[in-house]
C-alpha cells in the first residue's frame, strides 16, 4: 500500500498543545532519561509516539470501546518495561511493538469480532474525500477476515508503512517469515476486493507507485 492510500482515507490532525521541555531529544537520549524514570521522559514519550499508537490500533480494530483501555495498555507496559530496551535508538520500534502485542492479544481474547462501525466523529462529514472513508470502512471490515497475524501484519507495512524490518521486529518473526506471511495477507486483501468495485479501485489507485 502506498503513502496515498492512508493520506486520503485518514483526515488530517493539527497538534495545539504545547510541547513538552524534552520535545528537542533524540530516540537515544529520550530512551536515557526514560531509564532514569524521569517524569518529563513519560510525558515526551506519550506526546511522540500516542496518535501513531492509537491510529494503529483503530485502524486494526475499528472504532470501539476498548481504543483508550489498550491505548493505556501500551503505554504503561512501555514505562514498565523500558530498561529491557538495549538499543536506545530504537524507541520507536520499542514502542510499536508493544503496541503490536497488545493488538495480538486483544484479538485473540475476542476471536473473530464483529467490526464496530465507524462514528462519525471518527470520519466527520467534512472530510474532503467521503469516498476514500468509504472505502477505508470497507477495508477494515475486509481486514476483520483475516486472521490476527495476517491482518496486524498487513496494516503494519501498508498501513503504518513500516519498514519490512520494522514490522519484523514489532512481529518477532524472522524476515522470511514476514516476507512470506505479508505475501498471504496481501494476496487474500486483493483477492477479497474484487468483489467489491470501490474498494478494488481505491486499493488499485493507492498501489500505484
Amino acid at each position: 500500500m502506498s503513502r496515498a492510500w492512508s493520506q486520503r482515507a485518514e483526515p488530517q490532525t493539527v497538534h495545539t498543545l504545547p510541547r513538552t521541555p524534552y520535545a528537542e531529544l533524540d530516540a537515544a537520549s529520550l530512551s536515557r532519561k526514560l531509564k532514569a524514570a524521569d517524569p518529563q521522559a513519560a510525558a515526551e514519550l506519550w506526546e511522540r509516539y500516542s496518535v501513531r499508537v492509537r491510529a494503529l490500533i483503530r485502524r486494526t480494530l475499528g472504532a470501539c470501546d476498548e481504543v483508550d483501555d489498550l491505548v493505556q495498555d501500551v503505554f504503561v507496559a512501555a514505562f514498565k518495561d523500558v530498561h529491557r530496551l538495549r538499543d536506545d535508538h530504537a524507541l520507536q520500534g520499542f514502542v510499536l511493538g508493544i503496541a503490536t502485542h497488545v493488538l495480538r492479544s486483544a484479538l485473540r481474547q475476542r476471536g473473530r469480532r464483529k467490526m464496530v462501525e465507524l462514528s462519525e466523529a471518527d470520519h466527520p462529514t467534512t472530510s474532503p474525500n467521503p469516498e476514500a472513508q468509504r472505502a477505508l470502512r470497507r477495508l477494515q471490515a475486509l481486514l476483520e477476515t483475516l486472521s490476527p497475524d495476517l491482518r496486524l501484519v498487513f496494516v503494519l507495512r501498508h498501513v503504518e508503512q513500516l519498514e519490512l524490518t520494522q514490522v519484523a521486529e514489532a512481529m518477532k518473526w524472522s524476515l522470511a517469515t514476514t516476507k512470506r506471511r505479508l505475501a498471504r495477507a496481501r494476496g487474500l486483501v486483493f483477492e477479497r476486493a474484487q468483489r467489491d468495485a470501490l474498494l478494488c479501485a481505491f486499493l488499485a489507485e493507492g498501489d500505484e507507485p
